[in-house]
């Protein structure tokens, strides 16, 4: 499996957030701005309320992701 540059930023990104990075968690949620702003549509209209419950639970699945250290010592990820 080839890891794309784009990979590595990422999850370095997610590494420092998960451990209470709060910069890292918002750019985390501003890399995927578009994908939140499309899903935060309530009857085909932008609902501010929506774009903000999907954000706090962007930053509390962060908070608790568990497999980066499994990752991190993978042979694929030892070998960047």
């Amino acid at each position: 499996m080839k890891i794309s540059k784009e990979d590595i930023e990422l999850f370095k990104l997610i590494d420092l957030a998960s451990n209470g990075n709060k910069k890292a968690k918002w750019e985390i949620v501003w890399k995927f701005d578009s994908l939140v702003r499309s899903s935060s549509l309530v009857n085909g209209k932008f609902d501010e309320q929506c774009q903000e419950y999907i954000e706090e639970a962007i930053f509390k699945s962060i908070e608790k992701f568990n497999t980066l250290e499994k990752i991190k010592n993978s042979k694929n990820f030892k070998n960047l």
